[in-house]
């Protein structure tokens, strides 16, 4: 279930897309068949949350692999769990020794 701040978040988005000069310059072009104002108006504000949708998850996709990248790396830079266990219990036996 959404937040109130995230239906507020993408409801700004939408109205912000709908209200641009650009938006409605190409929608205009593109709806010349549409006679009825309030079916453009209606069209056109589910075209913008389906683009808004889409982009949404291609931009989290993107980050995630970014994100996945990294951590690959940190781990990668790491020495493997067994690889420091020896070496932990060699520097106790060597200690012990002293």
């Amino acid at each position: 279930m959404k937040t109130h701040s995230e239906v507020e978040f993408a409801s700004n988005v939408h109205d912000k897309n709908f209200s641009d000069e650009d938006v409605q310059f190409h929608w205009t072009l593109l709806s010349q068949n549409i006679h009825d104002a309030v079916s453009s108006d209606a069209l056109l504000m589910e075209v913008i949350k389906l683009w808004v949708t889409i982009r949404g998850f291609s931009t989290t996709g993107y980050w995630m692999e970014v994100y996945k990248e990294k951590e690959k790396t940190t781990i990668k830079k790491s020495k493997g769990l067994r690889k420091t266990m020896s070496r932990q219990s060699e520097d106790l036996d060597q200690q012990q020794q002293i």
